[in-house]
């Protein structure tokens, strides 16, 4: 029988990727997108320019493909929480307090999620543009999906799905925003159970509502 070869690893061609992609992200996530050079990426990197443009052609493209690389952790969040047993508000406790926990992980890419959102969109290719506004309806359409069993449940109320992701994401975001800008004042994670624990307190007084409403 034939042995199946596969795809050989190249260790320093992976190496390298590794090397450009944590130059980048450092740069772009404190200096911005309009603010960065290839060349600097390249030094920071500890390698030429020329051998960057081996695995990017562009700093556009080398920019959203850190922009996907952090928009797959986080909706890979999402995804598994919209997919796991339990109720929505266990869903959505376990996605916020593992959402906090990717933020701490990945700092710099969270920065660089709001750098990007600062940058002029006009700058930027329409391929591009339109590649971010489906990662973004993406996240919004997995978390839709866990809002709709809550309002099921009589746990969540029966409002648009789709606002009240939004609204759930603007919340988080804001957390964000204050999380970035004084990490020693403001805890991420003390913030988030602070949320956690206001929904578990009007989970009663939500069924009170509706059981009032079906009366």
């Amino acid at each position: 029988m034939a042995r199946s070869l596969g795809l050989r690893k190249n260790p320093v061609k992976d190496e390298r990727e590794r090397a450009f992609k944590q130059a980048a992200l450092k740069l772009f996530s404190t200096k911005g997108y309009h603010k960065t050079t290839m060349q600097e990426i390249a030094l920071e990197a500890g390698f030429g320019k020329g051998t960057l443009y081996w695995y990017w052609k562009s700093k556009e493209e080398l920019y959203f493909a850190l922009v996907q690389e952090s928009h797959q952790h986080f909706v890979g969040l999402v995804r598994r929480a919209a997919g796991m047993d339990g109720s929505a508000l266990e869903k959505l406790a376990w996605l916020g307090r593992e959402t906090a926990e990717l933020h701490y992980r990945e700092r710099d890419y969270t920065k660089l999620s709001w750098k990007m959102r600062a940058e002029e969109l006009e700058t930027f290719s329409p391929e591009y543009v339109e590649r971010m506004r489906a990662n973004n309806a993406e996240t919004k359409c997995e978390l839709q999906r866990i809002i709709e069993q809550g309002i099921e449940e009589g746990s969540l109320p029966p409002v648009d799905p789709y606002y009240f992701a939004c609204m759930l994401l603007g919340l988080v975001e804001g957390m964000e925003i204050q999380w970035l800008e004084d990490p020693e004042a403001f805890d991420l994670r003390r913030a988030m159970e602070m949320v956690i624990s206001l929904g578990a307190t009007a989970q009663p007084l939500m069924g009170k509502l509706l059981a009032r409403e079906k009366a």
